[in-house]
C-alpha cells in the first residue's frame, strides 16, 4: 500500500476588516518587524575560563578536605523488645469526664422543631418562556 504524502495547504488570502480599511492580516511567513524594531539576540556567555576534567579525575584535587563530623552520641538509646510496653512508667492522665447533657432534651416524634423560624420563600421558577416545543415525530 502506498503511502500518500500531505500536500501543504493553500496560503490564505489577507483578511481585512470591513470597518477600518487599513488593517489587513499579512500572509503566514511574512517579516512583519521593521529593521529598528528587529532585536539582535544576546551574545553568547563567557565560558573560556572552564576546563573539563579527564574522565575519573579527582576535581577536588588542592582543596582541603575536611572530615566528616563524628557521629551523634547515642549509647543513652536502647531499643525496647518486641511487644514491650513502652510505656509501662509513664503515669496516664485520667478520662475526661462525661459531658453534662442534663439540660438537653429531645422533641417528640414528628414535632415540628422549627415552629418558631420564619421559612425563606421558596425561589422563583426559571424563566422558560424563551423555550418552544416542537411537533412529536412520528415513529
Amino acid at each position: 500500500m502506498a503511502q500518500e504524502t500531505p500536500s501543504a495547504p493553500a496560503p490564505a488570502a489577507p483578511a481585512t476588516v470591513d470597518d477600518d480599511d487599513d488593517l489587513t492580516l499579512a500572509p503566514v511567513g511574512v517579516d512583519i518587524l521593521e529593521g529598528q524594531e528587529k532585536l539582535a539576540p544576546p551574545p553568547p556567555p563567557d565560558t573560556s575560563f572552564l576546563s573539563i576534567a579527564a574522565v575519573g579525575a579527582d576535581i577536588l584535587e588542592g582543596v582541603e578536605k575536611t572530615p566528616p563530623p563524628p557521629p551523634p552520641d547515642t549509647s543513652f538509646l536502647s531499643v525496647a523488645a518486641p511487644g514491650a510496653d513502652i510505656l509501662a512508667g509513664v503515669e496516664k492522665a485520667p478520662p475526661p469526664p462525661p459531658p453534662d447533657t442534663s439540660s438537653l432534651s429531645v422533641a417528640a416524634p414528628g414535632t415540628d422543631i422549627l415552629a418558631g423560624v420564619e421559612k425563606p420563600a421558596p425561589p422563583p421558577p426559571p424563566d422558560t418562556s424563551h423555550l418552544a416545543l416542537s411537533p412529536e415525530k412520528p415513529t
